[in-house]
């Protein structure tokens, strides 16, 4: 039987993890009111349950906890205040505003966070709340904004919207964990006012500054994008100056994880102050002047790279480690794990949510369980080959926590890891050293200039290494396509298996063959209802013409060749509805080179015709068509032939704005059944 004693903040965080995945599942059960006396009367009932020995009080405290972390998200969840602009009715006309992060720099945009303070309605200001992103023209705005500026913006923030083709990133959902509701685009530069500068918090407006100037000591000594997107992801967190063909790049070799700062650049750090001040390990007092300036180093690091998910989990952890060493304690690394967990989910509820979050504590915890077995199962004689017998344990354990959640929310598995890792890791490590390096050396020319160059040839080879394993035949096994259920039914099939090979029981035999079974049950299932049948998707993607007929695993699409061209967009908008499907061969169609004879074009599968018209001059033909695709650049007086019948009409994603409102406004077509995608999202129908 498990002994649960030695490991009682597990226990803890279960439970109270529990309780704040149900509130984010089910957030309108209870009020806050609620939740404070569901939380308290089971708090109560413990201490009553504690002065008695008739039985075991730990089940209410565990309840006390669950409810706790229901009230925990209620508490965290911001549209739950009176002020907050979901609640407010008025019509905003301007609003004031705090700039609350660093600008994240997009192709012809930047963007920010920025906390609302006051809305003015045309007649008075109101104090108002909510997280609001804001969007600036580059060619509007040369010099970006910087934190803790303050501005009156005109205009009204509107909501974010949900997504609007099948199968597509959720990004108001994502943005909803993070309490963003809204977001504004500034389209003109006299919408902005500045009225001064006041940081809501002074630490994170000096490290947002040091990490501005370390971006700018990168820029002076590495000269290539290429080489600084590298630099700034690994070195201070920073990401939006990846690339798709780098960040592809870095995914095929399995070596994502060193561009996002965890727990190996924070280990890295630690391993540093312990050698830089290992003089002070002599003494007891010395000890604690270690631990302090260690905790404040790596929290300060913690703050500069950004704060995410698993540089805090990192940060968190190795503060329990750094306070038990000159207290003498013993460490029990499950239940440090799960008190950095229960400290951060305390302060953010919704960390837990976070995919970085998410796979920063299952790599770790496979790392803390596995790692020892795989180790001690092979003696490896020699220095070097103990080290790269270690490095591969790491990396084996790690992509074992890891890989189910790599195929649910990115669909593809690394196959050279094992490889990759023997260099990339090396070579992470010696990046680090020597970006700190530089940054220390910045005020000394000449020696800044030894550590410029070096850092620039330690990118260069990392690049090269992971570029030679992604064109490896195979590198990349994609497109995989799970569903939740299925992803919490392959990591049991894990776990079990390796409690069958740990423990030898017949029930972990058993535990691993019914997961299977209802792993496949649902495969099969999903074949029948979403790769089967034939479906006609037409594409939301503004200002664009696009559609695809799927089925059976081919796909048939007809897209303008602009789209065509931009495999961003691509990925983004329609990539997820070919994972849906099943999608292995794609057939793609330029539209805009079949329309330009006819002005329109008839597309046939099976027994369904499809007509998609894209000039009103064009000569139509007659017949009976199951679907009318129209196009924008037909404007609002389209008359269809009395010849012409059809079952429904569509406007595609060319009609938008006022075109849009002519057509529903002025066209003999607009009292029939019509889709439009611009407003209702794709449209898709079983053909």
């Amino acid at each position: 039987m498990f002994a649960w004693i030695p490991y009682a903040f597990v226990r803890f965080v279960l439970f109270f993890a529990a309780g704040i995945l149900t509130g984010i599942a089910f957030p309108d059960v209870f009020t806050v009111r609620q939740a404070i006396f569901a939380t308290l009367s089971t708090s109560a009932i413990f201490f009553l349950l504690a002065r008695t020995k008739w039985t075991n009080p730990g089940y209410a405290a565990l309840i006390a906890l669950f409810f706790a972390g229901w009230l925990n998200v209620l508490i965290h969840t911001e549209t739950n205040r009176k002020n907050h602009l979901k609640n407010l009715h008025d019509n905003v006309v301007r609003f004031l505003v705090v700039i609350t992060s660093p600008e994240e720099e997009q192709e012809n945009t930047r963007k920010h966070t920025a906390e609302l303070k006051f809305i003015h309605n045309g007649s008075e200001w109101r104090s108002a709340s909510g997280k609001i992103l804001l969007y600036f023209r580059k060619s509007l705005f040369r010099s970006p904004f910087i934190y803790g500026d303050r501005l009156i913006l005109e205009g009204s923030p509107k909501p974010i919207n949900p997504p609007m083709n099948p199968g597509e990133f959720d990004y108001k959902k994502f943005l909803g964990f993070r309490n963003i509701y809204h977001q504004h685009f500034v389209s003109r530069k006299n919408q902005v006012v500045y009225i001064g500068n006041s940081p809501p918090n002074l630490i994170l407006a000096t490290a947002y500054r040091i990490r501005a100037a370390a971006k700018e000591i990168l820029n002076n000594y590495l000269p290539e994008s290429h080489q600084r997107a590298v630099a700034y992801a690994l070195l201070l967190g920073v990401t939006d100056a990846l690339d798709n063909e780098l960040s592809h790049a870095y995914a095929a070799a399995g070596a994502m994880h060193v561009l996002a700062v965890s727990g190996l650049h924070v280990g890295i750090l630690y391993g540093l102050l312990l050698l830089v001040f290992k003089p002070l390990t002599a003494t007891r007092k010395g000890k604690w002047i270690l631990a302090i300036l260690s905790i404040l180093l790596l929290w300060f690091y913690a703050t500069f790279t950004g704060l995410s998910p698993s540089v805090l989990r990192a940060v968190t952890m190795f503060s329990f480690i750094v306070l038990a060493r000159p207290l003498a304690y013993r460490t029990n690394v499950y239940n440090m794990l799960a008190a950095s967990a229960f400290i951060l989910l305390t302060f953010n509820p919704f960390l837990i949510m976070s995919v970085g979050f998410q796979l920063s504590y299952m790599a770790v915890l496979s790392i803390v369980y596995l790692y020892p077995v795989l180790y001690d199962s092979w003696d490896i004689p020699g220095w070097a080959g103990d080290k790269i017998w270690q490095i591969t344990c790491v990396s084996i354990a790690a992509q074992v926590g890891t890989f189910v959640l790599g195929l649910l929310y990115f669909h593809q598995f690394p196959t050279y890891f094992l490889v990759s890792n023997l260099f990339v890791i090396p070579g992470a490590t010696l990046i680090l050293i020597n970006g700190i390096l530089l940054f220390v050396s910045s005020g000394l020319p000449y020696v800044a200039e030894i550590f410029g160059f070096t850092l620039k040839a330690e990118i260069d080879g990392l690049n090269l290494v992971v570029k030679t394993v992604e064109n490896l035949p195979s590198s990349l096994i994609e497109p995989v396509y799970i569903s939740t259920p299925q992803s919490w039914l392959l990591l049991g099939m894990v776990i079990s298996f390796i409690f069958l090979l740990q423990w030898k029981k017949t029930v972990w035999a058993a535990v691993l063959c019914c997961c299977a079974v209802v792993f496949g049950v649902i495969q099969w299932s999903r074949f029948y209802k979403l790769v089967k049948p034939a479906r006609l998707t037409v594409y939301h993607i503004p200002g664009q013409r696009a559609l695809e007929i799927t089925a059976s695993g081919h796909s048939f699409f007809y897209a303008d060749s602009a789209l065509l061209s931009d495999a961003g967009r691509i990925s983004y908008s329609i990539r997820p509805n070919r994972l849906q499907a099943g999608v292995i061969v794609t057939r793609e169609h330029n539209l805009t080179n079949l329309i330009r004879n006819h002005g329109w074009i008839i597309l046939s599968y099976q027994q369904t015709k499809i007509l998609y018209i894209a000039d009103r001059a064009a000569s139509l033909p007659s017949g009976f068509f199951d679907f009318v695709i129209i196009g924008e650049s037909t404007t609002g007086d389209l008359r269809l032939p009395e010849n012409l019948s059809f079952g429904k009409i569509i406007l595609d994603c060319t009609f938008q704005g006022k075109a849009l409102e002519k057509f529903e406004n002025t066209s003999p077509l607009r009292n029939r059944a019509i889709h439009a995608v611009a407003r209702q999202g794709a449209f898709q129908v079983e053909l």
